[in-house]
């Protein structure tokens, strides 16, 4: 090795070894005071091999290291891939060390130049090693002109055009971020100094908005789900609700296509709730919560648009929402004839078919669903009495008694014929009870979501001539 010597800021020097007419490595030496701070008083101090230049090939290998002292001193600078390797690089063999840095200025912009301080990319660019790294199998990454962009056994080559593109990109980024980072700074002092100062001469600025910001932010066309934050969810879904009537100008296509997304991921998450709840003992509060909460599972019933009038409703009082001797769980109405319905809602364990039977092949009745029926018609009595005075001291509340409907889910459907048959013919008497069961319930949810989720067939037009040959009958 050479005496001479290039020191770098840490202590320390670099020697040239010749390897041949045209091959020269470089050598690096941490300084002694360096090399104790990280290893103690170990002898002799090591050095380390930063760089290999070989003119027969045209190539300049480095050997990324650290340099600074640390723990890691004279280590490779990037796991696994401890070779960066140029090809195609117009330099001459360095005579002295003083000419290492001059003969390294062939590297492309965004690499380290000065070998000192261990080489490899610049911070600015080191996520292009990272991203590299990740492939378990690289262990040298050579840049080339004369191959495409490519992992090959257990080298990746990156083509100069694509790195400088890259390269190019990174810097766009950051000088973006940079202004960006600027301008928040002046909006905070602003505010912080001069509204604090005189609001009136000063009012508080914000950033202002950039089209095709949230699209960015989002990952653009090509997005990926995302995990957002109970914060950004709330802020989202009320910027959207803001924006709902100029989207609906637009473009009413999103909108519509938005509106239906959200049924179907609402539908599918009740219909899950729903199944969470039929797995496990469940009160009838649990599902008059449910019920509450999602009045659309009682349009599933009715065929038509409900309104909620009251859960826990009093019927036989003087008013629907506090005072009374008789309390259904649900009082709903029809939307546009405002005729009221009432519906009591048992556990999905509630017996409705014993096993005894009455006769033979004809099974009992429990106890449980005749006593719900007397129960809900004792309801519907109170209410067609009351409904005056209901009617009365429930003032802004529309609702008629024209055919109180009464409906009673409870239970699950019996799995023998003969039960089923038992429970068919019991129900299908009452003119003015309906029993549904939970599992016939969730059949009708199920149904709708299986609709929803089918690409409906093109509509032809049946006077078209052109789209279909057939007579229409008139």
């Amino acid at each position: 090795m050479n005496d001479s010597d290039t020191k770098n800021d840490y202590g320390g020097r670099i020697f040239l070894e010749p390897q041949s007419p045209n091959c020269v490595d470089v050598y690096f030496q941490p300084s002694r005071e360096s090399y104790r701070a990280a290893h103690g008083n170990e002898e002799p101090i090591p050095t380390k091999k930063l760089v290999r230049f070989d003119t027969a090939k045209g190539t300049i290998s480095t050997y990324p290291t650290v340099t600074s002292p640390s723990s890691r001193l004279l280590k490779p600078k990037y796991p696994r891939v401890h070779e960066i390797i140029f090809e195609n690089v117009m330099f001459n063999l360095p005579a002295r060390e003083e000419g290492v840095a001059e003969m390294l200025g062939s590297l492309p912009e965004g690499f380290i130049r000065d070998p000192t301080w261990g080489l490899g990319l610049q911070k600015n660019f080191k996520p292009i090693i990272d991203a590299i790294v990740d492939i378990r199998s690289a262990q040298s990454l050579i840049l080339t002109d004369k191959r495409a962009t490519g992992l090959d056994n257990s080298i990746f080559y990156l083509s100069y055009d694509d790195y400088e593109e890259l390269r190019r990109a990174m810097n766009r980024i950051q000088s973006r971020y940079q202004k960006e980072a600027l301008l928040d700074r002046q909006i905070l002092a602003h505010n912080t100094i001069l509204n604090v100062h005189d609001p009136a001469t000063f009012p508080q600025k914000n950033r202002q908005y950039k089209p095709d910001t949230i699209f960015t932010i989002l990952g653009g066309a090509k997005s990926s789900p995302l995990k957002l934050s109970k914060h950004d969810r709330a802020a989202l879904v009320d910027r959207v609700s803001e924006q709902a009537p100029t989207i609906a100008e637009k473009e009413p296509e999103r909108l519509i296509k938005l509106r239906s997304e959200i049924e179907l991921v609402t539908l599918d998450r009740l219909i899950e709730r729903f199944d969470e709840m039929l797995a496990r003992a469940t009160s009838e509060n649990d599902w008059q919560k449910l019920f509450r909460l999602n009045p659309f599972i009682l349009t599933m019933i009715f065929g038509y648009p409900i309104v909620l009038l009251a859960p826990q409703g009093h019927v036989g009082g003087t008013d629907i929402s506090g005072r009374g001797e008789k309390i259904t769980d649900f009082l709903v109405k029809n939307n546009k004839t405002h005729n009221v319905a009432i519906v009591e809602i048992k556990t999905p364990n509630t017996d409705l078919v014993l096993n005894a039977t009455y006769r033979e092949g004809v099974h009992k009745i429990a106890p449980d669903l005749t006593n719900s029926v007397l129960q809900i018609l004792d309801q519907r009595h109170r209410f067609a009495s009351n409904i005056a005075t209901l009617k009365m001291n429930t003032r802004g509340i529309e609702m008629e008694s024209y055919s109180i409907g009464c409906f009673v889910i409870a239970g699950r459907m019996p799995q023998e014929i003969a039960q089923q048959k038992a429970l068919e013919l019991y129900r299908g008497s009452f003119k003015e009870v309906n029993i549904i069961t939970f599992d016939e319930l969730r059949e009708r949810l199920v149904t709708l979501r299986d609709y929803l989720t089918t690409t409906p067939p093109p509509i032809i037009d049946a006077l078209d001539s052109t789209s279909v040959n057939a007579e229409v009958p008139f």
